[in-house]
């Protein structure tokens, strides 16, 4: 049986988000390092805005900022891939 065939078609569906979500990081990651390292920080490390912004040296409401720039950014790259 073809891995394909054991693979519901809603994990298929999850699995192929998690790759477009990779990739989106990804060129975040090529396109602006700072902003790609604070959504991992938030997102992959859990770490609160009040974290990442003493871990940084830069105020709470600037992390908000970027972090509301890094999400413009990914979901324009998603909804552009997703056609």
């Amino acid at each position: 049986m073809a891995f394909e065939e054991q693979v519901p078609a809603d994990g298929r569906r999850d699995a192929e988000r998690i790759l477009d979500i990779e990739r989106a990081m990804d060129g975040l990651a090529q396109t602006d390092k700072k902003l790609a390292d604070l959504v991992a920080a938030r997102f992959y490390a859990g770490l609160s805005t009040d974290d990442i912004a003493e871990m940084q040296g830069i105020s709470r409401r600037t992390v908000q900022r970027q972090l509301q720039r890094a999400n413009v950014w990914l979901r324009y790259e998603l909804a552009e891939n997703a056609d």
